[in-house]
C-alpha cells in the first residue's frame, strides 16, 4: 500500500499533529505531481514517478524525510508576520506564490548536513533512494525559511512583509523584501543547517526538473533588444502586452534607462491571478538588491504593475513559456483529436467495421484525457493556495485576525463619533460597522 493511501484510509480522522501534516503534505505532493501536465518534468523523472506508483513498499523509505520536514515547519513563526500582512486573504495569495517555489535537495547533501553516515552498502542505498525520489526531492522547507529569514550570527529576521492598502496606490499589493543578498540556498543553510559550506544545497527556482536552469526553454534575444521569437508571441498572445521602447523608458528608473530591452506588462484580465502573483514574486526576488535601493519608480514597476524586462527576468519568462507552450500543445492536440473523431464518425460503415470502431473509441478516450489535463492545468494554482494553508497553525491565524478586526472596529467607531456627517437618520453605528466589515 502506498503511503498516501495508508494515511487516507487508516488515519483520515486522526487528530495527531503529525498525522494531520502527513495527510496534507501527501495531498500537496499529489498536487505537485499534477504539474507534470505543464511539461516541467523530463522523461527520466516521469519514469521515476511511474516506478514509485507501481512499487507497493516505496512509502517506507519516505517516512524519515517527512518527519524532518514536520519538525522544520514547526519552527516557522507565521503569526509574527500576520501584523504586516494585515489580511488573511492576502496571506492566502502570498502563500500561493511560495508553494510554487519547488526547491530540491540532493540525497548526498541532505545526509551530509544531517551529520549522518551512509549505510554499509552506500551504492545500493543511493540506487534505492533514486528509485523512489529521482535525483532530487521536493521539500517544503522554503516556506519556513521565507517566514523566519534569520541572519547568521545576529538572530534577527531578515524577511519583511509590508501591505500597502488601496488608498496609497491604484491597487493594494504586498511587498516582500530582505536586507541581505544570498546566493542560491545560502539563506536556507544559515537558518537550518549546521554546515554552511554547501551553498548549492538547494537548486534554483523551478518545478521538478533535472536541471532547474538548462531544462527550461531558452529564448532568443536579438542584440539585447529583447524581441521574443514568433512562436513565443503566438503562445503568449493575450498574456503579455509589449510596451514600446520609449514608453518603457518612462517607467524605468534611471539605472535601468540604458537597458535596450522592450518592457512587457502582464495582461491581468487574461492571466490566472495566481500565476500573476507568481510572476510578481519572481520579479521581486530575482534582483532583490534593486528593490531595496528605495527607488520608488523601480518599486512601483515591480510591485504594483508587474512590469519586467527581458534582461533581468529571463527565468520568469522561461517559466512562462514552459507553461504556455505546453498549454498550447495540449489545446492543439485536443483540436486535432476532435477533427479525427468527426472524420471517423462520418465514415460510412464505421459501426460495422470492428477496427474503425475500436479506433474511434481510443481516439475519444485520448481526447477526454487531454481535456482532463487542461482542467488540471487550470486549477492547480487554486488548489495549491488552499492546501498550503493547512500547514500553518490555524488557531494563531484566527487569533490575529480577531485582534485586527477588533482594532479596526475601534477605529471605525472613532471615525463615526469624530465626523458627525457620517451619521444620518438611516445609518446607525451598527450599520456603519457592518459596512466596513463587509466592504473592507
Amino acid at each position: 500500500m502506498l503511503l498516501d493511501d495508508f494515511y487516507a484510509e487508516n488515519r483520515l480522522y486522526s487528530t495527531d499533529e503529525d498525522d494531520i501534516f502527513m495527510r496534507n503534505y501527501l495531498t500537496y505532493m499529489k498536487d505537485v505531481l499534477i504539474m507534470d501536465d505543464y511539461g516541467a518534468w523530463s522523461d527520466k523523472q516521469r519514469s521515476v514517478y511511474y516506478e514509485y506508483q507501481k512499487d507497493k513498499d516505496s512509502g517506507i523509505n519516505r517516512t524519515q524525510l517527512y518527519n524532518d520536514i514536520v519538525q522544520e515547519l514547526k519552527k516557522a513563526k507565521v503569526a509574527n508576520y500576520l501584523d504586516y500582512i494585515c489580511e488573511f486573504k492576502d496571506f492566502n495569495i502570498w502563500m500561493s506564490i511560495e508553494v510554487t517555489r519547488a526547491y530540491q535537495v540532493k540525497l548526498s547533501d541532505y545526509l551530509q548536513l544531517r551529520k549522518e553516515k551512509y549505510p554499509n552498502d552506500q551504492d545500493q542505498y543511493l540506487l534505492q533512494y533514486q528509485k523512489y525520489y529521482g535525483n532530487h526531492t521536493i521539500v517544503l522547507l522554503p516556506i519556513a525559511d521565507m517566514i523566519n529569514g534569520l541572519i547568521k550570527g545576529k538572530g534577527q529576521r531578515d524577511a519583511t512583509f509590508l501591505f500597502y492598502p488601496k488608498i496609497f496606490r491604484d491597487e493594494p499589493y504586498l511587498q516582500f523584501a530582505v536586507k541581505s543578498t544570498f546566493n542560491v540556498g545560502e539563506e536556507f543553510i544559515y537558518t537550518y543547517m549546521p554546515d554552511q559550506s554547501q551553498k548549492k544545497l538547494l537548486m534554483s527556482y523551478g518545478m521538478a526538473v533535472d536541471d532547474n536552469y538548462n531544462a527550461n526553454h531558452h529564448l532568443i534575444v536579438d542584440h539585447g533588444i529583447g524581441n521574443l521569437v514568433n512562436e513565443y508571441l503566438k503562445l503568449c498572445q493575450g498574456i503579455l502586452i509589449c510596451i514600446d521602447k520609449e514608453a518603457g523608458k518612462r517607467i524605468q528608473s534611471k539605472e535601468d534607462s540604458t537597458d535596450s530591452s522592450n518592457v512587457y506588462i502582464l495582461n491581468k484580465r487574461e492571466i490566472n491571478p495566481y500565476l500573476y502573483n507568481l510572476v510578481r514574486a519572481g520579479n521581486m526576488q530575482k534582483y532583490r538588491q534593486k528593490l531595496l535601493r528605495n527607488d520608488k519608480l523601480m518599486h512601483k514597476r515591480l510591485s504594483t504593475f508587474g512590469y519586467f524586462n527581458m534582461r533581468n527576468e529571463m527565468n520568469v519568462v522561461r517559466y512562462l513559456i514552459q507553461i504556455y507552450s505546453e498549454e498550447y500543445l495540449q489545446r492543439f492536440a485536443v483540436q486535432q483529436l476532435n477533427k479525427e473523431i468527426q472524420t471517423l464518425e462520418r465514415t460510412d460503415g464505421i459501426w460495422q467495421n470492428e477496427d474503425l470502431r475500436r479506433k474511434l473509441i481510443v481516439v475519444k478516450a485520448t481526447a477526454q484525457t487531454q481535456q482532463v489535463i487542461q482542467l488540471n492545468m487550470k486549477y492547480t494554482y487554486q488548489r495549491q493556495a488552499s492546501l498550503i494553508l493547512r500547514l500553518v497553525n490555524q488557531d494563531l491565524i484566527d487569533e490575529n485576525i480577531k485582534n485586527m478586526k477588533q482594532l479596526l472596529n475601534m477605529l471605525i467607531l472613532l471615525i463615526f463619533f469624530l465626523f458627525p456627517f457620517a451619521q444620518s437618520e438611516n445609518n446607525s453605528q451598527e450599520d456603519f460597522l457592518d459596512f466596513f466589515n463587509t466592504e473592507g
